[in-house]
């Protein structure tokens, strides 16, 4: 059975070595962050070019709003688990024992730049308790909720009319982000996002 020819197309990476299509994300090695992508297109998948050659697959996302994640276009993930981490992660998840937690959610989340939210939300650890930064992660971990302005609205019923609080659902998995698109990414470590961008 022949395939049909592919069309040769090409997008700009992002920073973060990532080409839209069809309105889903698919990576690319992190040495093409920012550059011209370009890619061949079947029917079911495409192919990353560099030079001439293959150097990536992806198949295609069947919906919209997806992000398609090889881990091996992103070396610092694969590093050694001692790696040091970034001072910024590493003050972030110092903030609250959830903070590791709340941080992978927050990098799937889709409230502006991730080292702007966790900049904010730093700053606004300042302003209180760290066991009310605490049980506010818990709770945006409990609904699936991230992002630097969820952090704070929950932090302010919190102090000003706890009672009003909704339940949360009657969930184990303690980091569940119930988000209103499809992310297919393997768990990764955050340092690389919040790495010192040129």
């Amino acid at each position: 059975m022949n395939e049909s020819l592919p069309v040769t197309e090409k997008r700009q990476a992002s920073k973060t070595a990532l080409i839209s299509v069809d309105a889903n994300k698919y990576s690319v090695p992190a040495h093409l962050a920012r550059k011209t992508v370009h890619y061949l297109r079947y029917e079911d998948r495409i192919e990353i070019l560099d030079d001439k050659s293959i150097i990536a697959k992806h198949t295609l996302a069947s919906g919209k709003n997806e992000t398609i994640i090889s881990s091996e276009h992103y070396p610092l993930h694969n590093a050694p688990a001692k790696r040091p981490k970034n001072a910024l992660q590493a003050k972030f998840e110092s903030l609250a024992p959830e903070a590791a937690d709340y941080l992978q959610g927050l990098s799937s989340s889709r409230h502006g730049h991730l080292r702007e939210q966790m900049e904010k939300i730093i700053n606004l650890a300042k302003q209180h308790e760290g066991a009310t930064i605490s049980r506010a992660m818990n709770r945006s971990l409990a609904f699936g909720a991230f992002g630097y302005g969820i952090l704070k609205r929950i932090i302010d019923r919190q102090i000003k009319a706890p009672h009003s609080l909704p339940k949360p659902p009657n969930n184990n998995s303690k980091a569940n982000p119930g988000l209103p698109y499809s992310v297919r990414v393997e768990k990764r470590d955050t340092s690389y996002y919040g790495g010192a961008s040129k």
